[in-house]
Parts: C-alpha cells; sequence; structure tokens
C-alpha cells in the first residue's frame, strides 16, 4: 500500500480568491483559489497547462472598501483532477507582504512569527526574506 507522504512546510489556507493568470505574455486565463500558502497556491480551473509552464498569476484581494491586485511569477507545478497547482517564484515585496498577512490572518492555529527588519530596498526579492514558512 503506498501512502501519501505529505511535503509541504508551509501554512496552506483555504480561501477562494478570484485569480487571473497569464501564460507566454498572451494567454490570459481566469480561476479561483482552493488553497494558497507563502510558495504556491491550488487553482480551480478547467484549464491545464502544461506542467514546468511559467506563468504570471495575479489575485484579487477584494475587501470592504478596496480591491487589491497582488501579482506573483509561478509555474504550474502539477495537474490535480479541479485544477493546476502553482509553485511561487518571484513577487516583490509588496506582494510578500499581502501574502503573508493573509495567511497569517486566515491560519487555523496561531504561531510566532519572528519579526524580521525589512530593508529599505523595494525591488528586494521576497524569497530573501521568505526562509522557512
Amino acid at each position: 500500500m503506498i501512502t501519501h507522504i505529505e511535503r509541504r512546510v508551509c501554512t496552506r489556507i483555504n480561501v477562494r480568491l478570484e485569480v487571473e493568470y497569464t501564460i507566454c505574455d498572451m494567454l490570459q486565463l481566469t480561476g479561483a483559489t482552493r488553497d494558497i500558502s507563502l510558495k504556491g497556491l491550488y487553482m480551480l480551473t478547467d484549464r491545464r497547462p502544461e506542467v514546468g509552464t511559467e506563468c504570471v498569476v495575479v489575485l484579487l484581494l477584494a475587501g470592504p472598501r478596496s480591491r487589491l491586485r497582488v501579482k506573483v511569477d509561478g509555474r504550474v507545478a502539477r495537474h490535480g483532477p479541479d485544477g493546476i497547482g502553482i509553485e511561487f517564484n518571484d513577487m516583490l515585496m509588496e506582494s510578500y507582504l499581502h501574502l503573508r498577512n493573509l495567511v497569517k490572518c486566515r491560519r487555523d492555529v496561531p504561531t510566532p512569527t519572528p519579526w524580521i527588519k525589512i530593508p529599505h530596498m523595494a525591488s528586494l526579492r521576497w524569497r530573501q526574506l521568505a526562509g522557512p514558512c
């Protein structure tokens, strides 16, 4: 009997967000998230781009008074029965902070978040701060 080994190390939250994603700077598609973490997301969609396909994902975060667009570079990591798994490759610091706050506010079991000193450079890449989730 084969058992599934969970390899995820990041907190993954169940949340439904609208998603727009672009493949090869041409094909724009839409879907909705099933779950999301700091390292990737699972998106409900009928389309199945090939595993390894690079894409740009825009998460639409809607609040009572605003709509925020969080842009992330990623790649299709896997296919599922009702969608695709996307692994994040890169994002701006501002996008990382919005995503981190979303995950932190929605997770089931609160855990302490280490304080980090954020450099003044707006172009600093998110993986330099992300570290372990």
